[in-house]
């Protein structure tokens, strides 16, 4: 059951899981969206700021964005919630008129996601635009930093659908590091394709420039598009990007990083040949020969120079040397 009375609380309850999980035909949303106008139109308007958040809404986030007094929105949500049209957790201080904007978040929830698409759907296309970069930019604001790093899929949604209007150079910056981190957090969850899309719109907003600007940020950003769309089965895509991150590499040591990638996503494939290929012609830029088939001759030589080299040096002794800090020489073992 959906709603039941509780005899000993006197109050009905509901599932509102349950609830939205219901499938409502168009019918219906045509009816919701019909009693939406017929709130006041700045209760329109809440109800419109709040499905841009989401079906689910923190309410901080909400007041940060409506140009209008606190109480006046409150007042405006329990209309809305009279009316079946949002709901609440019994236990929110919005019920027990306890909330405080400075507080932790409370939440609030549409009845129904296809009630919080019929919202939507009354913004036209510059107002979703605007509402979404008012929404991540309200995030921004509110949000502690732990907050911050626990919603970037939700910051870097709301961002990705207003790409087009981030024109400040300062929050170019600070977006691109927010979808970078969505990336590499989608990536770890080996979620390729929603990672790309994420690396996807920071490589956008970065732009040419970001090679000069923050080169090392830019470059690992790149590399990573690259295995996404590279396990994606995007492979020409994929190349295209490596292609594009080769010429614009400045240190050697980047270049075998991104070959050494390659290889392994090759090797993972079971394409040997060419990840051993890539191998040999990456060494060469250390001047460092190996034959692609070695013969017995070249093995024994090698195996000479090796023995000249450790000369008598005991196995203590050779436990003992410094620890390797050259950076070339660790790029040639790697």
């Amino acid at each position: 059951e959906l709603i039941t009375f509780n005899h000993n609380r006197i109050r009905w309850e509901w599932d509102i899981d349950a609830i939205r999980n219901i499938s409502m035909d168009g019918n219906l949303v045509e009816l919701m969206a019909a009693k939406i106008l017929t709130q006041p139109q700045e209760g329109q308007d809440v109800l419109k700021v709040a499905s841009g958040i989401g079906c689910k809404f923190d309410l901080r986030i909400l007041m940060e964005v409506m140009d209008i007094p606190e109480q006046i929105i409150l007042d405006y949500l329990v209309l809305a919630l009279q009316e079946g049209l949002i709901v609440v957790d019994e236990e929110s201080a919005f019920l027990n008129n306890n909330f405080n904007s400075q507080t932790e978040p409370q939440y609030l929830s549409f009845m129904h996601d296809r009630v919080q698409q019929a919202a939507y759907s009354m913004l036209n296309a510059t107002e979703k635009t605007d509402l979404h970069l008012a929404i991540g930019r309200a995030m921004l604001n509110i949000y502690s930093a732990k907050e911050i790093e626990d919603a970037t899929f939700e910051i870097s949604a709301q961002y990705s659908l207003c790409l087009s209007a981030i024109t400040d150079p300062h929050e170019i910056k600070t977006i691109a590091s927010i979808f970078s981190k969505a990336g590499q957090k989608a990536k770890r969850s080996s979620a390729f394709e929603v990672a790309s899309g994420y690396l996807s719109s920071a490589t956008r907003l970065m732009g040419p420039e970001g090679w000069k600007s923050a080169y090392r940020n830019t470059f690992d950003l790149h590399l990573d598009l690259y295995e996404c769309e590279f396990m994606n089965g995007a492979h020409r895509q994929a190349e295209n990007i490596f292609k594009n991150l080769i010429e614009h590499v400045q240190h050697r040591s980047d270049t075998t990083k991104a070959h050494l990638s390659k290889m392994q996503l090759y090797s993972d494939q079971g394409r040997y040949q060419e990840a051993v290929k890539i191998g040999l012609e990456t060494l060469k830029q250390y001047k460092v020969e190996i034959p692609k088939l070695p013969g017995r001759l070249s093995m024994t030589v090698e195996l000479i120079k090796t023995s000249m080299k450790l000369g008598t040096r005991t196995t203590k002794q050779l436990y003992n040397l410094p620890v390797m800090r050259s950076e070339e020489h660790t790029s040639e073992l790697q």
